[in-house]
């Protein structure tokens, strides 16, 4: 007679081990902009992104344009499936 195969007990998933990982990789680039005093505002700036996301305006203002283009990207693959 030949054995069953055995099978490997599934472990759960460690979410407190994921959540400290992120949080440690936030801490770093925090850390890290804090050292070379390069904010996402100036990336973002370098990166000529100021027609998406600007730092001049308000967070609401950030969201809405953000919201539109999301809109109008839509809008646009629905136009190409036709």
């Amino acid at each position: 007679m030949s054995k069953k195969p055995a099978f490997k007990k599934i472990r759960k998933r460690r979410w407190d081990a994921v959540l400290i990982g992120v949080a440690m990789s936030i801490a770093f680039a925090v850390i890290l902009m804090r050292f070379i005093d390069y904010w996402p505002c100036d990336i973002l700036g370098t990166l000529k992104f100021e027609s998406i996301v600007s730092c001049s305006r308000s967070p609401e203002e950030n969201l809405a344009t953000v919201y539109a283009s999301i809109q109008q990207g839509a809008v646009w693959i629905a136009n190409l499936t036709r």
